[in-house]
């Protein structure tokens, strides 16, 4: 239940994408007047908490990662997700989000991540690795595990696996074929219900097969 409800909201709306009715103000607004619109027209639990965590960041501003968790706290600790799992679910996402999305605090929710790690690490794997300091083969092989571990939208796994197909080359992989031969089992099937979406996917995948 736990991952299957963090990657239905988060995947392929790592930092934007809300319904079309709810106008997101951005990660850093400080404008009350928009935050306030955007809460009135928020809908599910996910679009209002967000809001509401933005107008505590806003209203009373911290210098310090474990303040801005003591922020979501507040904030989660009073909304209703539906189950407490759900609730401890959406508090460690909310955790790693925002200090992405806002682009601060990265190291410490860096640390945050490795002692609770979910689906939602993908992203830091993705986008900060320079900034962590992360070798290639230590993202080669997370990114790898999270794609065969995790389900993300079409286009952020595309992404990935061109990333991953860099990394081997700079890193390099040994097992490069036989693990592009798993991505290519797992992404395959997934054709048959969305091949406009997919069959780029799977066409890098097979492509860097036939090379070998």
């Amino acid at each position: 239940m736990k991952k299957i409800f963090s990657l239905v909201l988060f995947a392929g709306l790592i930092c934007s994408g809300f319904a079309a009715e709810f106008v997101f103000p951005g990660w850093k607004c400080t404008d009350e007047a928009k935050l306030t619109a955007a809460l009135d027209n928020a809908k599910g639990t996910w679009e209002k908490t967000v809001v509401m965590i933005l107008q505590r960041i806003n209203s009373e501003k911290v210098a310090t990662y474990e303040a801005l968790c003591t922020q979501i706290d507040a904030v989660i600790d009073t909304a209703d997700f539906g189950s407490e799992a759900a609730r401890e679910s959406m508090r460690v996402t909310y955790k790693k989000q925002f200090p992405l999305c806002r682009g601060e605090y990265i190291a410490e929710a860096w640390a945050f991540c490795l002692k609770n790690p979910t689906s939602y690490d993908f992203y830091y794997y993705r986008s900060h690795a320079a900034t962590l300091k992360f070798t290639d083969t230590q993202v080669y092989n997370a990114v790898l595990s999270c794609l065969l571990s995790y389900n993300y939208s079409a286009k952020e796994t595309l992404g990935a696996v061109n990333q991953l197909l860099d990394k081997a080359v700079l890193a390099d992989v040994t097992t490069q074929k036989a693990d592009l031969q798993k991505l290519n089992r797992k992404f395959s099937p997934k054709l048959i219900a969305d091949k406009a979406a997919w069959e780029p996917v799977v066409a890098a995948i097979r492509t860097a097969i036939e090379t070998y």
